[in-house]
């Protein structure tokens, strides 16, 4: 059911999956008024509903869950997403945190934690609650972390690399290091190419024009014209 929401896109197939949706509700909502303890149904539940943006009812659900069992990271996480959905960026911090302590290996938890702390990054030096410097660490650490262990991810790897981009005092040679690992796991001539002209202004950065001139000039692809034409025009 979850993939047929995700492709729904025609009115014949929206009628029958409104009423798939609805009959899947019904045996839940049956079952756990016989079973309101049964936590592995809870979290299916409440999934279920954050789906379909049932969003308020999905928290009420997880609370429960979080309440017959606190130690589930895949709890604090629903939690924190929805904290971190309308706004509450506290809460949805001490959330996630908890679901990175309670299960460190798991990628996906130390990925949302780096987005929570960019997308509200202004929130958090203006509460108090971090300096920059720290922030950045924080920042660079989640996503750095997320990249370790998935390293078949290139949606994280992607991300790893870029977020030096949003330090304050970023390390170059470790974002080119993170730069060359993506152009390792890229297949298409775009993204090799794009790849490329991230490592030359990499080196540009590190003041080393002629290494990044020499990237440069072996990208030709006219989808990244602009961008190679904005890299020429900072050097020397």
């Amino acid at each position: 059911i979850f993939k047929r929401i995700e492709e729904s896109d025609d009115t014949d197939e929206s009628g029958n999956l409104e009423l798939s949706v609805r009959h899947l509700m019904t045996e839940y909502e049956s079952y756990l008024a016989e079973n309101p303890e049964d936590v592995l149904c809870l979290i299916l539940y409440g999934k279920l509903l954050r789906k379909i943006d049932r969003l308020e009812d999905a928290q009420l659900v997880f609370l429960k869950a979080n309440s017959l069992d606190p130690n589930l990271a895949v709890v604090k996480q629903q939690l924190g997403n929805y904290h971190a959905e309308i706004g509450n960026f506290e809460e949805a911090l001490g959330y996630f945190l908890i679901a990175v302590e309670l299960s460190p290996d798991t990628a996906l938890y130390t990925y949302q934690l780096g987005e929570l702390l960019y997308q509200f990054r202004d929130l958090f030096l203006t509460s108090g609650m971090f300096n920059r410097d720290t922030l950045d660490r924080q920042i660079s650490k989640a996503f750095a972390e997320s990249a370790r262990l998935d390293s078949d991810n290139i949606d994280f790897q992607f991300r790893y690399a870029e977020s030096f981009y949003d330090l304050e005092n970023p390390d170059w040679n470790a974002a080119l290091e993170a730069w060359e690992a993506v152009g390792n796991s890229v297949n298409s001539e775009v993204e090799i190419a794009a790849v490329l002209l991230h490592k030359a202004n990499i080196y540009i950065k590190l003041k080393e024009p002629e290494k990044a001139r020499e990237i440069i000039d072996n990208v030709n692809l006219p989808e990244l014209a602009e961008t190679k034409e904005q890299l020429l025009k900072q050097l020397p």
